[in-house]
């Protein structure tokens, strides 16, 4: 994730995660432990729900310069075992909750929500106005928007990019408060 944007990202997350989902704590990941790779990098967090029941987030940073991250929800049987499932399994994409098919998973969240596209959350910058740039935008427009995206980025302030980070964080809380009753609840049915 972009430097000047993974700081404040990391910090809008731990105060998300200890304000709005407090019965969820932090996750070390175990290097050899099966999945581990898969959240490598990441926050990731669990909840006991009930007994052999917990459920799993975590928040993944895009790499690179990109402002982007990913968040999954998952559940396992405990805190020990992470939610993943070992094998491919084109059912999985059909999933928006928990079920007994799967004794652990996790899915993106745009699944969840029923989105098509999974390209996870982007944290808005005035650089956007360019990417959205027409191809037949008329060359002196192209360098006009360039130049006062370019303009308007160097002048953003620690204050303006935590404001856009807790703008999309905050965002994504919502979405996940909205479908966490469904993962708190254990799967007691087959939904794929």
């Amino acid at each position: 994730m972009d430097r000047f944007y993974k700081p404040q990202f990391l910090q809008v997350v731990k105060e998300g995660m200890a304000d709005l989902l407090p019965g969820f704590t932090p996750v070390r990941v175990v290097r050899g432990q099966l999945g581990a790779d898969v959240f490598s990098g990441g926050l990731l967090y669990c909840a006991v729900a009930q007994p052999e029941h917990a459920v799993w987030l975590c928040w993944q940073p895009d790499s690179g310069v990109e402002r982007r991250f990913f968040v999954r929800i998952g559940w396992s049987p405990s805190r020990d075992v992470l939610p993943v499932h070992g094998q491919h399994d084109r059912r999985i994409y059909e999933l928006r909750r928990p079920t007994r098919d799967f004794p652990a998973c996790s899915l993106s969240l745009e699944q969840v929500l029923g989105r098509s596209g999974m390209g996870g959350f982007e944290i808005p910058t005035p650089w956007d106005q360019v990417y959205k740039l027409q191809t037949n935008t008329p060359s002196a427009e192209q360098k006009r928007i360039m130049h006062a995206a370019a303009a308007e980025a160097a002048a953003l302030t620690p204050e303006d990019r935590i404001a856009a980070v807790r703008g999309i964080v905050d965002e994504v809380f919502s979405h996940l408060l909205s479908v966490m009753p469904s993962f708190l609840a254990p799967a007691d049915r087959s939904d794929a």
